[in-house]
C-alpha cells in the first residue's frame, strides 16, 4: 500500500468513527482505563496467596478481564449495542461492541504498534465473521445490530508503560483503535484515542472509495 492510499484509508476509517460512535464514548473508555490499569495492579500486589514469580502473569489475566468489563460497561453507557456471549473461541468470551458501521473488542498488546497474540486474535476475527455470515444461528436476545457486516472490525488496543511489576510500569500507557489488514498479520490503521477525541471538533467527512472494503464483502468474493 503506498503512502497515498493508506493516509486515505486512515482518514477514511477516523471519520466513520466519528460518525458513528459518541465523543462521550472515548473519553470515558479513556479515562477510566487508568484507574483500571491502577486497580488491577494493586489487586495483584495485594493478593497474598501469589508468589512474587508469578504476579506479573496473574496481572495481566486480571488486567484482562477488568478491560473487558470497562468496555461492557462504558458502551452499555454510552448508547453501543455489546455483549459478552456473542464471540466465542476456545471456551474464551470476549465483549464486543458496535455502534453503526463499527465493531470492537479489546485487547492488551505487548508494544504499541504490535498485534496481539496471533492464534487467539484470529480467533476473535473469525468468530465474528462467523457471527455475520452465518445468521440463521440462533443468537437468542443478542441485538440485532451486533449481527449485521461492519465497514471494519476495529481492536482498542492497550498497554501498560514498561515491564516490571511496579505501579509506574504498570500504569496505562498508550491506547489506541486499530484496524487490521486481511489476515489479521499487520495493522491497516491506527488511531490514538486521543486523535479520535479531536476528531471532533474538526471538518472531518468519510471517504468512500475502493481502498476500503468490508471484510466479509471481500471474503466472499474470494470463494
Amino acid at each position: 500500500m503506498d503512502d497515498t492510499q493508506g493516509a486515505r484509508r486512515r482518514a477514511s476509517i477516523l471519520a466513520t468513527v466519528v460518525r458513528d460512535t459518541p465523543r462521550d464514548f472515548w473519553e470515558a473508555i479513556s479515562a477510566r482505563a487508568r484507574q483500571t490499569y491502577l486497580d488491577a495492579f494493586h489487586q495483584t500486589q495485594n493478593e497474598t496467596s501469589l508468589l512474587n514469580e508469578q504476579r506479573l502473569d496473574s496481572l495481566y489475566q486480571s488486567r484482562h478481564f477488568r478491560m473487558e468489563h470497562l468496555l461492557h460497561s462504558v458502551a452499555e453507557a454510552h448508547g453501543l449495542a455489546c455483549s459478552a456471549t456473542l464471540v466465542v473461541e476456545n471456551n474464551r468470551r470476549y465483549v464486543y461492541a458496535s455502534k453503526g458501521a463499527v465493531g470492537l473488542t479489546q485487547a492488551y498488546v505487548p508494544a504499541i504498534g504490535e498485534m496481539p497474540k496471533p492464534a487467539r486474535y484470529r480467533e476473535r476475527r473469525s468468530a465474528i465473521n462467523r457471527i455475520i455470515s452465518e445468521p440463521e444461528l440462533p443468537f437468542g436476545l443478542e441485538a440485532p445490530e451486533l449481527l449485521e457486516a461492519k465497514e471494519f472490525y476495529g481492536l482498542i488496543a492497550h498497554n501498560p508503560v514498561g515491564k516490571r511489576f511496579t505501579v509506574e510500569d504498570q500504569t496505562l500507557g498508550m491506547m489506541q483503535l486499530c484496524v487490521p489488514q486481511e489476515g489479521c498479520t499487520s495493522w491497516a490503521a491506527q488511531l490514538t484515542v486521543h486523535e479520535i477525541i479531536a476528531a471532533y471538533t474538526a471538518d472531518v467527512r468519510a471517504e468512500r472509495g475502493p481502498e476500503w472494503k468490508r471484510p466479509i464483502e471481500e471474503e466472499k468474493k474470494a470463494k
